[in-house]
Protein backbone atom coordinates (compact mmCIF):
# COMPACT_ATOMS: atom_id res chain seq x y z
CA UNK A 1 0.00 0.00 0.00
CA UNK A 2 1.40 3.52 -1.03
CA UNK A 3 0.56 5.07 2.14
CA UNK A 4 0.80 4.38 6.03
CA UNK A 5 -0.65 5.58 8.95
CA UNK A 6 0.79 6.80 12.70
CA UNK A 7 -1.79 7.60 15.73
CA UNK A 8 1.48 10.09 16.80
CA UNK A 9 1.83 11.71 13.19
CA UNK A 10 -2.48 11.43 12.55
CA UNK A 11 -2.90 13.15 15.92
CA UNK A 12 -0.18 16.29 15.64
CA UNK A 13 -1.78 16.82 12.33
CA UNK A 14 -5.06 17.31 13.54
CA UNK A 15 -4.24 19.07 17.10
CA UNK A 16 -2.09 21.35 14.52
CA UNK A 17 -5.14 22.60 12.38
CA UNK A 18 -7.41 22.65 15.59
CA UNK A 19 -4.58 24.63 17.13
CA UNK A 20 -4.84 26.86 14.46
CA UNK A 21 -8.44 27.26 14.49
CA UNK A 22 -8.66 28.28 17.54
CA UNK A 23 -5.92 30.83 17.00
CA UNK A 24 -7.96 32.44 14.20
CA UNK A 25 -11.05 32.33 16.22
CA UNK A 26 -9.45 34.51 19.01
CA UNK A 27 -7.80 37.10 16.56
CA UNK A 28 -11.06 37.58 15.25
CA UNK A 29 -12.83 38.04 18.13
CA UNK A 30 -10.34 40.57 19.47
CA UNK A 31 -11.50 42.54 16.35
CA UNK A 32 -14.56 44.77 17.63
CA UNK A 33 -14.08 48.55 16.66
CA UNK A 34 -15.96 49.03 13.89
CA UNK A 35 -14.34 49.81 10.39
CA UNK A 36 -14.81 51.74 7.12
CA UNK A 37 -13.01 53.12 4.55
CA UNK A 38 -11.94 55.76 5.97
CA UNK A 39 -10.14 54.29 8.82
CA UNK A 40 -8.39 51.03 7.13
CA UNK A 41 -5.44 49.91 8.66
CA UNK A 42 -4.59 49.67 4.88
CA UNK A 43 -6.43 51.90 2.64
CA UNK A 44 -3.62 51.14 0.02
CA UNK A 45 -3.70 47.38 -0.02
CA UNK A 46 -3.48 47.58 -3.90
CA UNK A 47 -1.23 50.19 -4.81
CA UNK A 48 2.28 48.82 -3.41
CA UNK A 49 3.14 46.31 -6.67
CA UNK A 50 2.06 46.43 -10.27
CA UNK A 51 0.80 43.01 -10.08
CA UNK A 52 -2.01 44.40 -8.13
CA UNK A 53 -2.64 46.99 -10.28
CA UNK A 54 -4.18 44.63 -12.70
CA UNK A 55 -7.35 44.20 -9.56
CA UNK A 56 -10.42 44.96 -11.06
CA UNK A 57 -12.56 46.48 -8.04
CA UNK A 58 -16.33 46.01 -9.81
CA UNK A 59 -18.11 43.04 -8.42
CA UNK A 60 -18.49 40.52 -10.97
CA UNK A 61 -21.99 37.78 -9.81
CA UNK A 62 -21.30 35.34 -12.00
CA UNK A 63 -17.34 35.39 -12.10
CA UNK A 64 -17.91 35.06 -8.24
CA UNK A 65 -20.43 32.22 -8.78
CA UNK A 66 -18.50 30.28 -10.58
CA UNK A 67 -15.45 30.30 -8.79
CA UNK A 68 -17.58 28.36 -5.96
CA UNK A 69 -16.83 25.55 -8.27
CA UNK A 70 -13.68 25.04 -7.92
CA UNK A 71 -14.34 25.59 -3.61
CA UNK A 72 -16.18 22.60 -3.49
CA UNK A 73 -15.17 20.76 -6.34
CA UNK A 74 -11.59 20.80 -5.40
CA UNK A 75 -11.95 19.47 -2.10
CA UNK A 76 -14.58 16.57 -3.02
CA UNK A 77 -12.26 14.87 -6.03
CA UNK A 78 -10.42 12.79 -3.83
CA UNK A 79 -13.58 11.49 -2.25
CA UNK A 80 -14.60 10.27 -5.50
CA UNK A 81 -11.24 7.76 -4.96
CA UNK A 82 -13.70 5.28 -2.89
CA UNK A 83 -15.49 4.49 -6.39
CA UNK A 84 -12.58 2.55 -7.46
CA UNK A 85 -11.78 -1.29 -6.26
CA UNK A 86 -7.83 -0.50 -6.31
CA UNK A 87 -8.41 2.81 -3.50
CA UNK A 88 -11.48 1.59 -1.99
CA UNK A 89 -9.57 -0.80 0.10
CA UNK A 90 -7.39 2.10 1.66
CA UNK A 91 -10.15 4.67 1.60
CA UNK A 92 -10.19 4.81 5.31
CA UNK A 93 -6.17 5.99 5.53
CA UNK A 94 -7.20 8.31 2.16
CA UNK A 95 -10.00 9.61 4.25
CA UNK A 96 -7.83 10.66 6.68
CA UNK A 97 -5.26 12.36 4.60
CA UNK A 98 -7.75 13.90 3.20
CA UNK A 99 -9.17 15.61 6.51
CA UNK A 100 -5.89 16.33 7.24
CA UNK A 101 -5.20 18.21 4.43
CA UNK A 102 -8.34 19.78 4.05
CA UNK A 103 -8.52 20.75 7.95
CA UNK A 104 -4.68 22.61 7.64
CA UNK A 105 -5.34 24.43 4.73
CA UNK A 106 -8.67 25.79 5.88
CA UNK A 107 -6.67 26.69 9.30
CA UNK A 108 -4.01 28.25 7.46
CA UNK A 109 -5.91 30.32 5.20
CA UNK A 110 -8.50 31.49 8.42
CA UNK A 111 -5.53 32.68 10.58
CA UNK A 112 -4.11 34.78 7.29
CA UNK A 113 -7.29 36.12 6.75
CA UNK A 114 -8.21 37.32 10.19
CA UNK A 115 -4.54 38.36 10.88
CA UNK A 116 -3.77 40.61 8.10
CA UNK A 117 -7.38 42.33 7.31
CA UNK A 118 -6.62 43.04 3.74
CA UNK A 119 -9.67 44.66 2.31
CA UNK A 120 -10.83 43.25 -0.66
CA UNK A 121 -10.81 45.05 -4.02
CA UNK A 122 -14.19 46.18 -4.37
CA UNK A 123 -14.08 47.81 -0.91
CA UNK A 124 -11.72 50.91 -2.64
CA UNK A 125 -14.08 51.25 -5.24
CA UNK A 126 -14.67 54.72 -5.70
CA UNK A 127 -18.37 53.83 -5.94
CA UNK A 128 -18.43 51.78 -2.71
CA UNK A 129 -20.12 53.77 0.26
CA UNK A 130 -17.50 55.02 2.46
CA UNK A 131 -20.01 55.57 5.20
CA UNK A 132 -20.67 51.41 5.22
CA UNK A 133 -19.37 49.67 8.09
CA UNK A 134 -17.03 46.92 6.82
CA UNK A 135 -18.10 43.28 7.75
CA UNK A 136 -15.00 40.62 8.49
CA UNK A 137 -15.52 39.49 5.21
CA UNK A 138 -14.63 42.62 3.32
CA UNK A 139 -11.22 42.41 4.91
CA UNK A 140 -10.80 39.03 4.11
CA UNK A 141 -9.02 39.53 0.94
CA UNK A 142 -5.26 38.07 1.64
CA UNK A 143 -5.17 35.19 1.30
CA UNK A 144 -7.67 33.81 -1.67
CA UNK A 145 -9.31 30.68 0.03
CA UNK A 146 -11.30 29.53 -2.59
CA UNK A 147 -7.96 29.23 -4.49
CA UNK A 148 -6.08 27.47 -1.67
CA UNK A 149 -8.91 25.24 -1.01
CA UNK A 150 -9.08 24.13 -4.86
CA UNK A 151 -5.50 24.18 -5.13
CA UNK A 152 -5.29 21.67 -1.87
CA UNK A 153 -8.17 19.65 -3.08
CA UNK A 154 -7.19 18.94 -6.83
CA UNK A 155 -3.22 18.25 -5.62
CA UNK A 156 -4.37 15.86 -3.14
CA UNK A 157 -5.97 13.58 -5.62
CA UNK A 158 -3.28 14.16 -8.21
CA UNK A 159 -1.25 13.03 -5.54
CA UNK A 160 -3.54 9.90 -4.94
CA UNK A 161 -4.10 9.14 -8.22
CA UNK A 162 -0.81 8.98 -9.09
CA UNK A 163 0.24 6.74 -6.46
CA UNK A 164 -2.07 4.19 -7.03
CA UNK A 165 -2.30 4.17 -11.34
CA UNK A 166 -0.75 2.23 -13.78
CA UNK A 167 -0.52 4.48 -16.61
CA UNK A 168 1.41 8.09 -16.44
CA UNK A 169 -1.04 9.04 -18.52
CA UNK A 170 -3.50 9.16 -15.68
CA UNK A 171 -1.33 11.00 -13.32
CA UNK A 172 -0.58 13.87 -16.38
CA UNK A 173 -4.68 14.26 -16.87
CA UNK A 174 -5.00 14.27 -13.27
CA UNK A 175 -2.04 16.86 -12.61
CA UNK A 176 -3.44 18.68 -15.59
CA UNK A 177 -6.63 18.70 -14.12
CA UNK A 178 -5.65 20.37 -10.92
CA UNK A 179 -4.04 23.42 -12.18
CA UNK A 180 -6.49 24.17 -14.15
CA UNK A 181 -9.14 24.29 -11.72
CA UNK A 182 -6.45 26.01 -9.35
CA UNK A 183 -6.00 28.43 -12.00
CA UNK A 184 -9.36 28.95 -12.84
CA UNK A 185 -10.65 29.72 -9.28
CA UNK A 186 -7.85 32.04 -8.85
CA UNK A 187 -9.11 34.11 -12.09
CA UNK A 188 -12.31 34.11 -11.21
CA UNK A 189 -11.68 34.97 -7.66
CA UNK A 190 -9.46 38.30 -9.89
CA UNK A 191 -11.96 38.54 -11.72
CA UNK A 192 -15.25 39.16 -9.16
CA UNK A 193 -13.14 41.89 -7.48
CA UNK A 194 -12.90 39.64 -4.40
CA UNK A 195 -9.14 38.95 -4.37
CA UNK A 196 -5.79 40.99 -5.67
CA UNK A 197 -3.80 39.15 -7.75
CA UNK A 198 -1.39 38.62 -5.12
CA UNK A 199 -3.98 37.15 -2.75
CA UNK A 200 -4.85 34.67 -5.63
CA UNK A 201 -1.48 33.65 -6.42
CA UNK A 202 -0.45 33.14 -2.66
CA UNK A 203 -4.05 30.97 -2.61
CA UNK A 204 -2.48 28.83 -5.01
CA UNK A 205 1.12 28.58 -3.07
CA UNK A 206 -0.47 27.31 0.21
CA UNK A 207 -2.66 25.09 -1.32
CA UNK A 208 -0.17 23.40 -3.40
CA UNK A 209 2.01 23.13 -0.97
CA UNK A 210 -1.04 21.84 1.74
CA UNK A 211 -1.90 19.55 -0.86
CA UNK A 212 1.21 17.94 -1.93
CA UNK A 213 3.30 17.98 1.42
CA UNK A 214 0.18 16.09 3.59
CA UNK A 215 0.06 12.60 1.18
CA UNK A 216 4.09 12.76 0.99
CA UNK A 217 4.08 12.30 4.75
CA UNK A 218 2.44 9.89 4.94
CA UNK A 219 4.18 7.75 2.04
CA UNK A 220 4.70 4.12 2.84
CA UNK A 221 8.88 3.95 2.97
Amino acid sequence: MPYQLRPVREVSLLLAGLSLIAIAVYVDGKDTRPIRVGNLRNPHAGSRNPLDALAFRTPDPAAAALADIGLYGGPTLPLLLSLHPRTRRQYPTILLIWLETILLNFAITSLLKNTVSRPRPYVLNPDFDARHELSRNDRAAFLSGHTSHAAAGSLLFAELVTSYAEKELVSITTYSLSGFLSGLTAYLRVKAAKHWPTDALAGLILGAVVGWLVPRLHRTP
